[in-house]
């Protein structure tokens, strides 16, 4: 990892955290309130797909909590557990699979009958920046040093760090 890597990390995680302690200090009246979707809008539609990550900002949101995992070839797909449903009741784990048997068909939808896939990280940065979002995000499972370092830098390029909290 570059020192000016690191450093630009280290920046963005100190500015989001000045952020949020200045927003504790300051009277209630002069706060912005800003409602965070978990996992996008998913009471009412399906986590950590692109269509609830549109309609949370569609519904007020100001940004958006998701989970990170990485595919067996590399890819960073969202999915809070290990497994993803597949519309035909079949599990895949994320990890043992490839991104195109992940995205073969439809996940399982049982909130509306709109046909979602798994969302890429990417897509996810982009549906953030396109609204002005703030991005929370976990990483979930195991990753090596270069993954968390490519994540990283997919933020950076995609969107922008310090509207990133990682």
């Amino acid at each position: 990892m570059t020192f000016t890597l690191i450093m630009k990390m280290i920046a963005a995680t100190i500015t989001a955290l000045f952020t949020a302690i200045g927003g504790i200090f300051m009277p209630v009246q002069e706060k912005d309130i800003c409602m965070i979707g978990h996992r996008g809008y998913s009471s009412r539609y399906p986590e950590n797909t692109a269509l609830a990550f549109e309609k949370a900002y569609e519904n007020g949101s100001g940004g958006a909590e998701t989970d990170v995992r990485v595919t067996s070839d590399g890819v960073y797909v969202l999915s809070h557990n290990s497994e993803v449903v597949l519309k035909d009741g079949t599990e895949l784990e994320v990890a043992d699979h490839t991104y195109a048997e992940l995205t073969a068909q439809p996940l399982k939808n049982k909130k509306t009958k709109d046909d979602v896939y798994l969302c890429t990280y990417e897509r996810y940065l982009e549906i953030m920046k396109e609204h002005d979002m703030i991005c929370f995000i976990e990483l979930k499972g195991e990753f090596s040093d270069e993954q968390v370092k490519e994540i990283f830098e997919i933020a950076q390029r995609t969107y922008q760090l310090d509207r990133c909290i990682l």
